[in-house]
């Protein structure tokens, strides 16, 4: 890698500090899906236009999750970058460089 930071984000980091990376998952609460799915339905309903449900069926709120790219560093800091805030895949890459 070349230069001595990187940049995650908004977040810059001194890449001799970075100990350890991946990607990891975290679960949402059921039943803030299920709200959601409600919410979703009800917006669908007044536009016209089908149900969010089959979604839901196929993958159940149980086994939902978001996925994000962790960085510790030697300093105890810990980062976490959600998948919705940045490219994971790309993130990675270029941690893999150095």
């Amino acid at each position: 890698m070349s230069g001595a930071y990187i940049t995650i984000g908004e977040t810059r980091i001194k890449k001799s500090n970075i100990k350890t990376f991946g990607i990891s998952h975290q679960n949402v609460p059921a039943q803030k899906l299920i709200n959601a799915e409600r919410i979703l339905n009800g917006i669908q309903g007044v536009f016209g236009g089908g149900s969010f449900s089959d979604e839901f069926s196929r993958n159940p709120p149980s086994q939902r999750g978001k996925r994000y790219l962790f960085v510790t560093t030697y300093q105890n800091d810990n980062y976490q970058f959600f998948e919705n805030e940045i490219n994971i895949e790309d993130a990675v890459k270029v941690l893999e460089e150095g």
